[in-house]
């Protein structure tokens, strides 16, 4: 029997729910302070979203008016006191209006898909969802605004709450322009931020009038009210007040076509920036070329010329410039509020820094990133990948400079060493498109550099199902290498070869690539990735001999395999691939049992990679195995489970078991369909002519439930199903999904085979009510039909 060497995936430090961990802000955040006034913005905003003819609310106003806070309650609000799905998207840091589909659907933690527009992907993917999407900072995103009408269009329960310093202009579109505060609920925001500033200096009534003119000087703009607060530890009402007359007076010759409260907002940044030391401004305004925030590592080495820039850093975060965004016990990160940013990107300009600072910030993000290539094979680099990632929007303001500029050999540097981001992590279309874009110029870029880049992008391109292009592209990659003499490139190029052809089913081909990459590698000597790039080629290979039928020989490969991946610390993270191959080898034999220990154990190892695609065809790979040994409730929940993460990751469900197919495997499901809809039977894989051994049909009804319970498991829940013993079992108590107390009473209704009319009497509702609590009901419960949702109520002793 094997033993495998797991690493722990530590519970607790990593949560299932948001693999993969994205960037995007899609969990709505909760402020930590209280929410002042507004009270009649919240009620019109609200009422707006609870109609049914309304799918498009836009909060207008200047910048710092307090558009995001606003939006931020009416969504906690509503995500509070019912079942929809709330969702917030934080656009600030995207500058391409192409790129808006896509960051929406990363929030939702779905991935690319060959051959499909992110648009169509989130049409399918919320087209049965009741959804409240928050998309905060639309204005300079304007061109996006069609796709949203689209989503809009073919999503019916989908609904946008959209923050905006001007309208979207699109058909359907609701504005709310945003007024400032009332100078009482301004006085009260400014006492409040400021007692909790300075605790010590408590403010009186003899401050009134003096907070009062602070506030209206500001035009009641929350932002600039909460500058000005920041200061109270070290000045009075009246001294502020007498420093903003200052300003006012020397600003007062700024655009005059500029909205006032938009030049309030501006003198209160300058005001704050001005009290700054000479140092301290000129690091704000450098740190204005971070985009999505940054570390203390990262101000000094773009910001600070390389120098320690932590007191810095506490001042500019002291005099609410900067704000931290989170902290470990690695690395604090910090940011900047956008319009805070702007002010700040505009002193840059100003001050003739910015191009320098611009390629300051791109070097050290391509420095930052460099190594990544191979990072999430080893326990480090996993940790490093997540990293990097945090640095997306960093990497994509550095892509956009570097094509400004021109600087192919530092874009394709940079883009080249992250193959395992675009791969592994649901970016891919981005790394195609800037390795392509780089890769069309001329050949002025040093051969390895153009090596790397061709191979990383034979690598994206393969993952999205374009193997012939993926296969060129790495025969290409060798010839490069070839030419230079470059033993690691030819041999990373054979390896990719080989991978493209074994996805073409060119076996023998793939073999002969394989075999070469793994001559070459024997003559090199670099202990960093050779054992690494020795694994891959090995279980590449076992996984061709276990399509060609040769059992015997996939095992001793796969063992080879494990015996390169090592154990302890020098163990591959990333090494689940030869483990998922064992049980492979073990279905092949008849053992499904003993295939299961080893997809669990390959299971295990995934989680720590966080490699969601791979984690998903695991949780396939378990219910084939269960279905296999005759637990057919669970495998069915586990079908489900990863049919809905398939959709989510746009990945093509039945891939999952192409390995099985090759072996002559009986299908897990009966279905040709590999997304479409519940299965109809399961099957037992046939072992002998024996007639206890013929696949047992069960009744579709019943496999219809549990398919649709197994789709609505969290990533949590359906892990600890395909973990749990074999002869476990899996029981809901209560329907899932959060069905509202109305939903529930429309649901016993249909169960008792009342018609919508009928219910409709009976709870005195308008039939068109009933009719959507209907089709909430069923895109809850995962179910295609009224009689499979009525089954399920059955099955539950709820009717």
């Amino acid at each position: 029997m094997s033993i495998h060497h797991v690493p722990d995936p530590h519970p607790g430090t990593l949560s299932l729910r948001t693999l993969p961990a994205l960037p995007g802000n899609a969990a709505l955040v909760r402020p930590l302070t209280t929410f002042i006034g507004r009270d009649d913005d919240l009620k019109v905003v609200g009422e707006l979203l609870d109609r049914d003819d309304v799918r498009l609310v836009t909060v207008t106003g200047p910048g710092g008016v307090g558009k995001t806070r606003l939006a931020t309650q009416v969504a906690g609000q509503i995500e509070d006191s019912s079942a929809n799905s709330v969702v917030s998207v934080s656009l600030a840091a995207v500058r391409d209006p192409r790129l808006v589909p896509g960051t929406i659907a990363s929030s939702l933690g779905m991935q690319d898909v060959a051959g499909q527009m992110t648009i169509d992907r989130l049409a399918n993917s919320c087209h049965n969802l009741r959804l409240l999407i928050v998309l905060d900072n639309l204005e300079h995103l304007l061109e996006s605004a069609p796709d949203l009408a689209a989503l809009l269009q073919r999503c019916p329960g989908l609904t946008f709450l959209c923050t905006s310093r001007t309208r979207l202009d699109i058909g359907g579109e609701h504005i709310h322009p945003l007024s400032p505060l009332s100078l009482a609920h301004s006085v009260d925001l400014f006492k409040q931020r400021a007692q909790a500033i300075a605790p010590a200096q408590p403010v009186t009534d003899n401050h009134g009038a003096d907070i009062a003119e602070v506030c209206r000087r500001l035009d009641g703009l929350p932002l600039a009210i909460e500058l000005a607060a920041a200061r109270a530890s070290v000045l009075s009402p009246r001294a502020m007040l007498a420093r903003l007359d200052d300003r006012l007076s020397l600003l007062s010759t700024g655009r005059r076509d500029a909205p006032g409260r938009h030049r309030g907002l501006r003198e209160a940044i300058a005001w704050s920036y001005d009290l700054l030391s000479e140092s301290d401004q000129r690091l704000f305004r450098r740190l204005a070329v971070f985009m999505g925030g940054f570390t203390l590592e990262a101000a000094g080495a773009v910001a600070g010329d390389g120098k320690d820039v932590l007191a810095g850093i506490a001042s500019l975060e002291a005099n609410s410039l900067i704000g931290l965004t989170s902290a470990d016990d690695d690395e604090a990160r910090f940011a900047m509020l956008e319009t805070i940013r702007e002010f700040a990107l505009e002193r840059l300009r100003a001050s003739g820094e910015e191009a320098a600072m611009l390629q300051r910030h791109a070097d050290h993000i391509a420095d930052v990133c460099n190594g990544t290539e191979w990072a999430f094979w080893l326990p480090e680099g996993v940790q490093k990948l997540d990293r990097v990632e945090l640095e997306l929007a960093n990497i994509r303001s550095a892509l956009s400079w570097l094509k400004r500029t021109g600087d192919v050999e530092t874009l394709l540097r940079l883009a080249g060493s992250l193959g395992p981001l675009w791969t592994s992590r649901g970016y891919g279309r981005e790394g195609q498109e800037a390795l392509e874009w780089g890769l069309a110029l001329p050949d002025y870029v040093s051969a390895s550099i153009r090596t790397l880049a061709t191979r990383v992008l034979s690598w994206i391109i393969d993952s999205h199902g374009g193997q012939y292009r993926a296969l060129v592209l790495a025969q290409h990659a060798h010839s490069l290498a070839k030419d230079t003499g470059d033993l690691e490139n030819i041999a990373k190029s054979l390896i990719m070869s080989g991978v493209a052809a074994v996805s073409l089913d060119r076996l023998d081909l793939a073999s002969t690539y394989l075999e070469s990459a793994l001559d070459v590698l024997g003559s090199l000597k670099d202990e960093s990735w050779t054992r690494i790039a020795t694994y891959v080629v090995v279980f590449q290979l076992g996984s061709i001999a276990l399509v060609k039928g040769e059992i015997d020989r996939a095992d001793d490969r796969f063992r080879s395999a494990l015996a390169l991946q090592g154990s302890g610390e020098e163990s591959f993270v990333a090494g689940s691939h030869a483990i998922k191959g064992l049980g492979h080898v073990a279905r092949a034999r008849g053992d499904n049992l003993r295939a299961l220990r080893e997809y669990q154990a390959a299971l295990r190892f995934t989680l720590v990679t966080r490699h969601v695609r791979e984690l998903t065809h695991l949780l396939g790979a378990v219910a084939g195995a269960l279905s296999g040994s005759g637990h057919y409730e669970r495998a069915a929940r586990l079908f489900g489970a990863a049919e809905a993460l398939c959709e989510r990751i746009a990945s093509t469900f039945d891939t999952m078991f192409e390995e099985q197919r090759a072996l002559g495997l009986p299908e897990p499901w009966a279905s040709s369909r590999p997304i479409l809809g519940p299965v109809e039977v399961l099957h037992r894989p046939l072992q002998d002519e024996d007639a206890a051994q013929r696949p047992v049909t069960l009744d579709a009804e019943l496999v219809a439930i549990w398919w649709a319970e197994g789709r609505l498991l969290t990533l949590d829940e359906a892990v600890a199903l395909a973990l749990a013993e074999p002869g476990a079992t899996f029981v809901t108590t209560e329907l899932p999904a959060g069905l509202t107390v109305r939903e529930n009473e429309v649901l016993r209704l249909l169960a008792e085979g009342k018609s919508n009319r009928a219910i409709a009497d009976t709870l005195f509702l308008s039939p068109r009510t009933v009719e959507r609590h209907v089709l909430h009901i069923l895109a809850k419960l995962g179910c295609g039909t009224r009689t499979a949702a009525a089954a399920r109520v059955i099955r539950h002793g709820l009717a």
